[in-house]
């Protein structure tokens, strides 16, 4: 090989035998050489390319629809076998499975473990075959060996250290053959790429870029696994170079680009390991000599305008290194009028803000005009809030101050809740937490949860309170207690009854309520280590001086012992419940709500327990099987249940402390934590289900249990479905968007093929129900579609309609994007791109419908829309009413029509 050196001038009337450096490796070689490179200091190798073994020719038997996917391997068994199990877990089929051993230890071992036995079988969905060099030749005659033995319709290749998604496969082929179907020329389809670094998905570097030959040259931006590849481009005579040892895949793709196009498929389905570099790779590299190497190889195969770009591209480079030193000096001269600049700056934002002041003083005037009221007061709010001078950004600053862990404050006879609350925050890593109980702790410098705050002195500066008052009784609820609930960082509550009164009578937002029931303790956290033998039948534990518990209490001492038990707490409290059998709870007043703490301090202690009912079971169904329960004011009712209860005993059905956290205490403290940013919102894949995961098979609807109004009248409305009590964020679109996340990653877990999911303000009447039960039987018979929607509230400018017909007396029009989630059913891929929402994003265009207009999906629309939505519900994420959408929804489904009507009419 001869070297001959010339200028980028002689690059023209040199190609193709000559070949040029893209701005990357000028920037690499002036690394390595400690300057700057301008132009006329670079220096290029210009020589004739010596041409590579041929691989022996694919096997001529080419089956259609099948993928082979091609593996080159190197003493790497544990990874391997990570990139099987995506292999396997692949929901596309038929799948032939090569695997190339670059000289290492056998593996044959993985492959059987992971994919069962080998199998020729030509029929069979899933087989694989094993090749093994007896030395190593490098991972480019691997990668052609690989090539030589495929007999698929189409090829993709998967280093043995990274791993696909399960539909990686099954996407890009519906490309390739959506394409070839409308007769085009498609060569290749690819996925976006996701990099992993210990296990971690990063934010940067991702891989996802439409296809641009031109940038190809430039950069690869096509990992290996990512690309689904036709036949044909082998037939072509694409091949990888035995002279590369790195940049072989970008040296392939430059040759593919030559016979054809390719199509990028959005949605990252291809996980890029960035630990370890390639096939038995390293991380001691020395990258230039590399990637000299590269460049000479891929001479031949760059196109004329690719040689043209990277010409303009190195001469830019030098321009800018001129620009730099340039700027460079005239920043030194900038610095010297920072303060003259500073009070210009100052000036032009006092102007600008004056300005936009009076755009929103025409608006306001408008609204004021209008009489309306509630604009005026939303908007207010909404313009503090991006200012930071809301209540939410003044509590936050406050949180940001506090110092680590978490203080609770608590009296002695709720130390039971504040135990409670302690296991849970010791399940998410927050320490150290310590409960204060002696009427200490207003001047800690940590974030305090203050249960019953009303019998504290002072309030510490940072709290999160814990009310836990009954609202059927007003005692408490005066001036001076609502002043502490609303200066409160979040105020949480056991009862949606509490919580109505709350919002009602006592004016606080539900932007800062939170459903937080109390629940059990796990088992043995209050067990005792002897366990005394019962001397009374009865216990009851409280203030025993009102009427109506003196009635119980007296007529179950005619027929049981009774010990009647007060002001004593903690363990001395557990030693004398213990010494009872049965453990009673009356009310304190007829119409109270059910003393949760009470029945589940108990519970947790093993004991049986005996309650009234009261006007609030239904928010308790959790409870019911632990618990008899009589009716209110029924004396004789509860002393027969006592006896009862002994009979059971007696036959050896002795009670036990129940599972973990009954009333899911767990998942809606953390949800809170969650909304205040105490935790980050990964936590949230740890948390089982609030309601049992059998029931997303169902569908479930999704609503604020802290919006009353709205929860209640999405349960009449949908009798008998799931609801999901829906996650909370200050930002009310990113919590909204942390549900849809946290509900398709529990769906993938249980494999469900379906979700379905209706938000609740969603209406459907008898007919309705009857039109979306006969669109849902049509989209589940049919991989054909990603998402059924009920209802478009806007139609994207870019939207195309992919198909329209009739079906059974209904209208349907198929469109790649849509924007409105109030009433959809999600296919497997839907599920999957909404398990990926991006929390990090937290711009307002990433609400989850806007991310999933962004996304290439089929979207199933029967016309006219089935769902509605509730004219009189106000917008739990942006406080408008309803009606704001209506002109939108009937503007979007008169769109939809016309769309319908152009693509039927021939």
């Amino acid at each position: 090989m001869t070297k001959t050196a010339f200028s980028f001038d002689d690059i023209l009337s040199r190609a193709p035998k000559s070949f040029c450096l893209c701005a990357a490796s000028v920037t690499l070689m002036s690394s390595a050489l400690g300057k700057p490179i301008s132009c006329g200091m670079i220096a290029l190798f210009c020589f004739t390319p010596t041409p590579y073994a041929t691989p022996p020719p694919c096997d001529e038997v080419i089956f259609v629809n099948t993928v082979s996917l091609l593996i080159r391997t190197l003493d790497r068994p544990a990874q391997l076998a990570e990139a099987l199990e995506s292999v396997r877990a692949q929901t596309y089929r038929p799948l032939e499975v090569i695997v190339v051993n670059d000289g290492g230890r056998p593996v044959e071992y993985v492959l059987s473990a992971k994919l069962g036995e080998q199998n020729d079988d030509t029929q069979a969905a899933l087989r694989w075959r094993y090749h093994a060099h007896s030395k190593r030749q490098g991972r480019s005659v691997a990668a052609n060996r690989a090539l030589s033995l495929a007999s698929g319709e189409w090829v993709i290749f998967l280093d043995d250290d990274d791993w696909i998604e399960p539909d990686h496969i099954e996407r890009l082929v519906r490309v390739l053959k959506d394409d070839a179907a409308r007769g085009g020329t498609l060569l290749a389809a690819y996925a976006d790429t996701r990099c992993y670094r210990n296990g971690d998905a990063l934010e940067a570097p991702f891989f996802a870029r439409d296809f641009d030959p031109i940038a190809l040259a430039e950069q690869n931006y096509l990992p290996i696994h990512a690309v689904l590849l036709a036949r044909r481009a082998y037939e072509a005579g694409c091949r990888f170079s035995p002279q590369l040892s790195l940049y072989e895949d970008w040296h392939f793709w430059l040759q593919v680009a030559r016979q054809g196009d390719m199509q990028r498929v959005p949605g990252a389905t291809a996980c890029y390991r960035l630990d370890i570099s390639g096939v038995g790779g390293g991380h001691d590299i020395d990258y230039l000599p590399q990637y000299v190497a590269f460049l000479r190889e891929a001479l031949p195969v760059l196109s004329d305008k690719q040689l043209i770009h990277l010409h303009h591209a190195v001469r830019k480079l030098g321009q800018a290194q001129a620009d730099l030193l340039q700027q460079q000096t005239h920043n030194q001269k900038l610095e010297q009028h920072i303060a003259v600049l500073e009070k210009s700056s100052l000036r032009w934002r006092l102007v600008r803000t004056a300005k936009r002041v009076a755009r929103k003083g025409v608006t306001f005037a408008d609204l004021l005009r209008h009489g309306d009221w509630h604009g005026i007061q939303q908007r207010l709010q909404r313009y503090l809030g991006r200012v930071g001078l809301d209540q939410v950004a003044r509590r936050q600053r406050h949180l940001s101050k506090c110092q680590p862990g978490v203080d609770i404050l608590c009296t002695r006879h709720t130390e039971f809740v504040a135990r409670r609350i302690k296991v849970s925050l010791a399940q998410l890593g927050i320490a150290p937490v310590q409960i204060i109980s002696d009427g200490s702790g207003a001047s800690s410098k940590r974030l305090c949860i203050v249960v019953c705050p009303q019998m504290f002195t002072r309030m510490p500066r940072c709290y999160i309170a814990l009310q836990m008052e009954q609202s059927v009784s007003s005692r408490w609820f005066n001036k001076s207690y609502i002043s502490r609930l609303f200066n409160a960082m979040a105020v949480m509550d056991y009862s949606q009854t509490n919580l109505r009164y709350l919002q009602e009578t006592a004016g606080l937002s539900h932007k800062y309520l939170y459903y937080t029931p109390i629940s059990n303790l796990p088992p043995n956290e209050l067990a005792a280590e002897t366990a005394p033998s019962p001397e009374y039948v009865v216990a009851f534990y409280g203030d025993a001086n009102t009427p109506r518990r003196q009635k119980f209490l007296q007529a179950l001492e005619e027929r049981f012992s009774v010990l009647r038990i007060s002001e004593v707490f903690g363990e001395s409290l557990y030693d004398q419940l213990r010494r009872a059998k049965v453990v009673v709870n009356i009310h304190y007043y007829e119409g109270a709500l059910l003393e949760t703490t009470r029945l589940y301090e108990c519970l947790s202690l093993g004991l049986a327990v005996i309650s009234e009912t009261s006007v609030d079971m239904s928010e308790h169904t959790a409870i019911k099987s632990w618990v008899r329960f009589t009716p209110v004011d029924d004396v004789v009712a509860m002393a027969d249940a006592v006896a009862a209860e002994l009979d059971a005993q007696q036959m050896g059905n002795l009670p036990a402390a129940p599972e973990d956290d009954l009333a899911n205490f767990h998942f809606y403290f953390t949800r809170m934590l969650v909304a205040l940013g105490v935790v980050p919102p990964a936590v949230l894949d740890t948390l089982p289900m609030p309601i049992a995961p059998s029931l997303l098979s169902q569908g479930v609807g999704l609503s604020l249990p802290e919006t009353h109004t709205r929860h209640a009248a999405f349960q009449r409305a949908h009798p008998g479905y799931p609801v999901f009590p829906g996650l909370r964020h200050h930002q009310g679109w990113r919590g909204c968007a942390l549900s849809y996340r946290y509900l398709a990653r529990r769906a993938l877990e249980a494999d469900l093929a379906r979700l379905e999911v209706r938000e609740d303000d969603a209406l459907l009447d008898a007919a309705a129900a009857k039109r979306w039960a006969q669109a849902s039987a049509l989209f589940d018979a049919s991989d054909d579609y990603d998402i059924l929607s009920g209802l478009i509230a806007d139609v994207a400018e870019h939207m195309t309609v992919l198909d329209a017909f009739s079906r059974d007396g209904e209208d349907y029009l198929v469109i790649d994007c849509m924007t409105s989630t109030v009433c959809n059913r999600y296919g497997h891929r839907a599920i999957r791109l909404l398990a990926e929402w991006p929390f990090a994003d937290a711009d307002d265009s990433n609400t989850v419908d806007r991310y999933l207009e962004r996304q290439q999906v089929r979207v199933l629309v029967p016309l006219p829309f089935i769902a509605t939505h509730r004219p009189d519900a106000q917008s739990t994420l942006w406080h408008f009413d309803n009606t704001t959408y209506d002109d939108m929804i009937s503007a979007s489904e008169a769109v939809l029509y016309q769309a319908f009507k152009r693509f039927q009419t021939p």
